[in-house]
């Protein structure tokens, strides 16, 4: 059955988010496909796909772009099925070593990467419960994220906002624990 899907991070051609959208697209199903900024690669597989292609406008770290970009998707789908919260941000000293890092930058990395998706599910919930199928979130999380196997030295920001998706995501778990309507995922792609 044909499912309407709403993937985030979605604009480079060579990356995950891009990638998820052509996969789902070639299975059949509609996408909504969010950016930050335009993206000529979504542009051109529109061309191919229509209108089961959507691309919408959306800054996670920003709850206002969220709640707009929510309230147009909610005028033109009955539903989401499926959300996969795939944006990411690093700073510019992601790959450098503890001594070296601006640690200021932690901040906005953990506010996009953490906090981001949370914004997302929150503001299009309403849409998730539509769905007549049981809705499924998964927030992509990374190896980087996990508290155990922890080896870097470096991306202290990207790790940082990981293991606080991961955290996130497992506080939802236990909120929607006796919903059947909904389930909540973390993976390592």
């Amino acid at each position: 059955m044909a499912q309407t899907v709403m993937i985030t991070g979605t604009g480079r051609s060579y990356a995950l988010g891009y990638n998820m959208v052509l996969r789902y697209l070639e299975a059949g199903d509609t996408v909504i496909a969010t950016v930050r900024k335009e993206s000529e690669a979504l542009v051109a597989l529109k061309e191919t796909y229509g209108d089961r292609l959507y691309i919408l406008t959306m800054d996670i770290g920003s709850t206002e772009s969220v709640n707009a970009a929510a309230k147009e998707a909610a005028e033109r789908f009955s539903c989401i099925n499926l959300l996969i919260n795939n944006a990411v941000t690093v700073s510019p000293d992601c790959d450098k070593d503890f001594f070296d890092v601006n640690l200021d930058y932690i901040a906005h990395t953990v506010d996009v990467t953490a906090v981001g998706p949370l914004r997302v599910i929150q503001a299009v919930y309403p849409l998730l419960k539509k769905s007549e199928q049981t809705a499924l979130v998964i927030n992509i999380s990374s190896e980087a994220g996990s508290i155990g196997r922890c080896y870097r030295t470096n991306l202290i920001d990207y790790g940082m906002a990981k293991a606080a998706l991961n955290m996130g995501t497992m506080n939802l778990v236990n909120v929607f624990k006796n919903d059947d309507t909904i389930n909540f995922f973390c993976v390592h792609p």
